[in-house]
């Protein structure tokens, strides 16, 4: 922890335009676990960074690390573009049409390399960044606990959906996904969509409604496992960036033959709710996840 705060601190004071070496102090803790893991001090170790030297310095007989100004700016360049190619996504979209200022808020939002490449890329947009920005989300989160009514609506930071099977079309669904069900051939871990990433979402209203239907007849229930995807509209909950948040279990009549269950998604407050509705004795179950995971 104590590692991770000095880098916090170097990445707020650190600018564009220092020169010479900045000292980060190494825990003693951690010292003696390198030497006990790779047989080796910090120091020979850092003796043998040839494309480091001078650039590089253990300080002898102590806990500390000098480092060029040039290799610290470095640590953060990644961050930086990264921070750069998602603004710039999200100025793509037409909901962020005719933005003409950018809010900084957030610990990272001080640091003047992010400020000056956000200034350079987006020349013709005003940065915002208020005083103490750091402790702004702080702020805000406590004023949010104080009158969750202040927040109207939200931007799904994510897409949200629900692993079902559906029929299986040569040519189009992978043959891995293929699987035999009685008679019937279907595709499985379809992930079907009812928000996604980027969708505005108004608090305490249901999002999109979907039908299911039970895969056997004599089935007393519908298992819907819930999924989150990092994609604006993945295809099979398997995907890359899809991750299992929970399940929700609903009972179904055992009688008639078509039998279907209307699943709404509602965003309020720092949850996610899932409400299921039996369409013929209209029973509401409901399950509740962590928003905030």
């Amino acid at each position: 922890m104590e590692l991770q705060r000095q880098f916090e601190t170097k990445k707020r004071s650190i600018t564009n335009d220092k020169k010479g070496k900045e000292t980060i102090n190494v825990p003693l803790a951690l010292v003696e676990t390198y030497k006990r893991t790779m047989k080796q001090s910090p120091e020979d170790a850092v003796d043998q960074l040839k494309e480091y030297a001078g650039r590089l310095v253990w300080v002898k007989d102590s806990c500390k690390i000098r480092v060029d100004c040039d290799i610290l700016r470095a640590w953060f360049k990644e961050t930086c573009v990264n921070t750069v190619k998602h603004v710039q996504n999200l100025l793509k979209q037409k909901e962020s049409s005719g933005t003409k200022m950018i809010l900084l808020v957030g610990g990272f939002s001080e640091s003047s390399i992010l400020q000056n490449i956000l200034r350079d890329t987006f020349q013709d947009m005003k940065l915002i960044v208020p005083a103490e920005a750091g402790l702004a989300v702080l702020k805000g989160a406590v004023l949010f606990g104080h009158d969750p009514l202040t927040i109207t609506s939200r931007v799904a930071k994510c897409s949200y959906g629900i692993r079902v099977f559906r029929d299986f079309v040569d040519g189009e669904h992978p043959r891995e996904k293929r699987e035999v069900l009685g008679t019937r051939i279907k595709c499985k871990d379809v992930f079907a969509s009812h928000v996604k990433i980027g969708q505005e979402l108004n608090v305490g209203e249901p999002q999109v409604s979907q039908r299911y239907t039970p895969l056997d007849a004599d089935q007393l229930s519908l298992v819907f496992d819930i999924y989150t995807s990092t994609r604006k509209d993945p295809k099979f909950v398997t995907d890359d960036g899809c991750a299992l948040v929970g399940q929700l279990e609903v009972d179904i009549p055992d009688t008639g033959k078509d039998r279907g269950v209307w699943v709404n998604m509602i965003f309020g407050g720092t949850e996610l709710f899932v409400e299921a509705k039996d369409e013929r004795t209209n029973k509401v179950s409901k399950a509740s996840f962590n928003f905030l995971q």
